[in-house]
């Protein structure tokens, strides 16, 4: 089952079925943590490897993470504007 994740289709899986879920419970949460999971399979697939422990397994749970919070980072500026002026001008 690890071997899944190691190799990279694990990821590309849990992907998929978060970005599906993100219809079903909008909030860009469960769509940021599939983007990460998506380039995290895309990178073991280029063939980055990351080195930082001897376990493969943890470090592509750290590269998902990673790439998680830097698309929830970048969501959540991309899609929160806040505009407080009132749309009726009084």
């Amino acid at each position: 089952m690890i071997n899944y994740f190691i190799n990279g289709e694990g990821w590309l899986l849990i992907g998929l079925v978060l970005i599906v879920i993100e219809i079903f419970a909008p909030g860009y949460v469960f769509l940021a943590f599939g983007i990460g999971s998506i380039l995290t399979y895309a990178l073991i697939e280029l063939g980055f490897n990351l080195t930082l422990t001897m376990n493969g397994f943890v470090d592509s749970i750290l590269m998902c993470s990673l790439m998680s919070l830097v698309a929830l980072i970048l969501l959540k500026k991309l899609f929160n504007k806040n505009n407080d002026s009132d749309i009726n001008e009084y």
